[in-house]
Parts: structure tokens; sequence; C-alpha cells
């Protein structure tokens, strides 16, 4: 079950895959894409296991969501977690992750 890879309950992020430390002369348009992908496949799976993301506007999610170029927000067993993909500077790495968040 996909769902319980990804959303196990966890408190810190959960890295989903991620790229090694960038250099300065990367495409990062290319690599944006290939994550963009890679979160559009989860995505598209976890809303067929357990639905629609949901809006949620905790002041905690502002934190976790300054690195996200992307992200969706889904409840599941009166949970909510994040899943997205981003990046905090130029020459570190890309990932995808999901997390827990604060109820």
């Amino acid at each position: 079950m996909l769902v319980f890879d990804i959303l196990k309950n966890q408190s810190e992020v959960k890295i989903i895959d991620q790229t090694e430390w960038l250099d300065e002369n990367i495409d990062l348009d290319s690599l944006y894409e290939v994550y963009k992908q890679k979160y559009e496949k989860i995505k598209s799976k976890l809303i067929k296991e357990i639905g629609q993301p949901v809006n949620y506007n905790h002041k905690y999610i502002t934190k976790i969501k300054l690195d996200l170029i992307e992200y969706s927000v889904f409840k599941w067993q009166n949970d909510y977690y994040i899943l997205g993909y981003g990046q905090h500077d130029r020459e570190t790495p890309v990932f995808l992750c999901s997390q827990k968040l604060l109820s």
C-alpha cells in the first residue's frame, strides 16, 4: 500500500527521493521537471487511495512550505500529511518529501 509507505506516522521530514549536491552549471528547470513528474505520480496514486488533497490552513505549514516548489496536503487516518518537492538553495539537492503535519 503506497499510502502506508509514504504517510506512515513520521513527525520528521521523510525524504522520498533527492539528488546529490548540485554544481552551479546544472539546468535547474530540467531537474525541477523530473521532480515534478515524480511528485505528480505519487500524488496521483495517493488520490486514488485516499482521495483529493485538502485545504490546510495551519500556521505551521508556512515554515514547511518555504522550500517547496509545489505541494499537496492529504488527510489520512485523522492526520494531515504534506507531499511536495523543492530545494533549499541553488546548490543543495532537489528533493521529494512527505511529513505529518500538526493538527
